[in-house]
């Protein structure tokens, strides 16, 4: 939520477990100290989580025992935004040489249990603060996807042409594109 708030607004007020019993107004924190932070976090709680498919969390086990590849894309994120495009590939390269992942054929509504979803999360009921959200894909109006292979591969991608390996980044976006049945152009 920090890293959507920051890249929506830039500097927001942090909130941590002991802040959030004082009723005190909050200044809003740089954006670097919130992603310094963040980083921080991510680092150790990978070191807490398992090399598995999370996928579809569709009960709380499943929600406490993340995949330690959801940070992994959350920390790639966080370093793309901030321009570190060489500590965000190697992340996002671990995710690709695990194999845990392929892409599917479907360009909209994947299904909940495909080789392709990273994590998503089954929707209860639309609420007012789902109504726009902008950071997932719907699914029957019963799933949020919230990061996908095909998402890693694109992110990829933008690494190689920012490092200048234009040959690399078409070969991940020519993976996206063919299985997807998109037709790509020079």
């Amino acid at each position: 939520i920090y890293y959507q708030l920051v890249t929506f607004f830039g500097g927001a007020p942090y909130v941590t477990y002991n802040d959030y019993y004082t009723m005190e107004p909050m200044p809003r924190t740089s954006p670097d100290d919130i992603f310094n932070n963040l980083i921080e976090q991510l680092k150790v709680d990978m070191g807490n989580m398992e090399e598995k498919v999370t996928g579809f969390v569709n009960n709380s086990e499943k929600m406490y025992s993340l995949s330690k590849d959801i940070a992994r894309v959350l920390l790639a994120d966080i370093y793309m935004y901030q321009g570190k495009y060489m500590e965000a590939k190697p992340l996002l390269e671990e995710i690709v040489n695990s194999n845990r992942y392929s892409l599917v054929n479907a360009i909209d509504n994947l299904d909940p249990t495909c080789s392709e979803i990273i994590w998503s999360q089954a929707i209860n009921s639309p609420t007012r603060a789902r109504a726009n959200d902008n950071v997932s894909i719907s699914y029957n109006n019963d799933l949020c996807i919230y990061q996908t292979y095909g998402d890693v591969l694109l992110s990829l991608a933008e690494c190689e042409t920012m490092l200048n390996n234009d040959a690399k980044a078409k070969e991940y976006l020519n993976q996206v594109a063919t299985t997807k049945g998109i037709e790509t152009t020079s």
